[in-house]
């Protein structure tokens, strides 16, 4: 009877979600990945957002080596996002047209107790098997240094973009202003907009791009532009990842969120 033990970890972050469970992640691994992992015995685990492969050793013995010795070998693994929104609310993805984003172990940098991946350079993979990945994993093994197990971790970002609020209704001739108590971010007029049914919404966005997330800690308020301090609307809307758009004037995207008097 045999035992396991780790040959590597992974763990996928994203900001975007305060839990990153939520990310519904999976990790299929190409045929020549497929065909190493039946031939050393290893077993592969996954969740949402982790993968965990495990080697056989003997019970009574020392560690076998795994793959009967082969040496260096990258085991690859696409990993694509059941939420079909992935691609709205995660920065640096290339564009469907492109190959997909490569993480490679080996250019990983120390990080605490585990390992930080980044895009590479050196790995550029062309997926060859069903629909483009969002990304690709490439994770060396070296057979010969069995020990030598790693914790990977690939923190993802958080597309940013800049909030636009447009004010609806009759707001008294006076502008209101969005103040966040925090004063971290800052917002600023700007010119009216016409919209597709003839309203004209009132315009106030903000100074810098804020990073999407499914949920928001800062809290924003809408304040009486003639009587500052009063405070109109104590919480203000958020964007959610589905109202994207370009900025005419930029590359940068736009949310848009609407406040009706």
């Amino acid at each position: 009877m045999s035992g396991y033990d780790t040959l590597f970890t992974l763990d996928v972050l994203h900001p975007y979600f305060s839990d990153a469970a939520r990310l519904r992640l999976r990790f299929q691994p190409d045929a020549a990945t497929r065909a190493w992992l039946e031939r050393t015995g290893c077993i592969v685990r996954t969740s949402s957002n982790q993968l965990r492969v495990h080697y056989e050793t003997a019970r009574d013995g020392p560690r076998r080596e795994v793959a009967d010795g082969d040496g260096p070998v990258d085991l690859r693994f696409a990993v694509r996002a059941v939420d079909p929104r992935f691609g709205q609310y995660t920065d640096g993805l290339p564009p469907m047209s492109e190959p997909p984003l490569t993480l490679w172990g080996g250019d990983a940098a120390k990080d605490g107790d585990g390992w930080r991946m980044k895009p590479s350079a050196k790995r550029v993979l062309v997926w060859p098997e069903g629909r483009r990945p969002d990304f690709v994993v490439a994770l060396p093994v070296d057979t010969k240094a069995i020990d030598a197990r790693r914790a990977y971790n690939v923190p993802l970002q958080s597309r940013a973009t800049l909030w636009k609020y447009l004010l609806l209704g009759d707001w008294n001739g006076s502008l209101p202003q969005v103040v966040d108590p925090d004063k971290a971010m800052r917002f600023e007029p700007g010119p009216d907009e016409v919209l597709a049914d003839g309203r004209t919404a009132k315009v106030i966005r903000a100074a810098d791009p804020i990073p999407l997330a499914e949920r928001f800690d800062q809290r924003f308020e809408l304040h009486a532009g003639g009587k500052p301090g009063r405070v109109i609307v104590k919480r203000l809307p958020v964007p959610g990842a589905a109202n994207l758009s370009r900025d005419p004037a930029g590359a940068s995207f736009i949310s848009e969120i609407f406040v009706q008097r």
